[in-house]
């Protein structure tokens, strides 16, 4: 599916986004997904926690994206 995300510019005359977060939902966890970009590459990082008492750790994962 898909989620609507938020855009965020560097600063508030800026019209140029820099970064986005978002929010998945699904019936056993909750995940933002945050995004930059650096060096003119885009770093996407992601937190999930569980909410179906299941005991698992809480994660975090970070991918970068470039232009070859």
């Amino acid at each position: 599916g898909t989620v609507r995300g938020q855009a965020y510019t560097e600063s508030v005359v800026s019209r140029d986004a820099v970064a986005f977060t978002s929010r998945f939902k699904t019936s056993f966890s909750v995940t933002t997904v945050t995004g930059h970009l650096c060096d003119g590459c885009l770093v996407v990082e992601t937190f999930t926690r569980f909410t179906d008492k299941s005991g698992r750790c809480p994660y975090y994962s970070r991918a970068c994206f470039c232009r070859k």
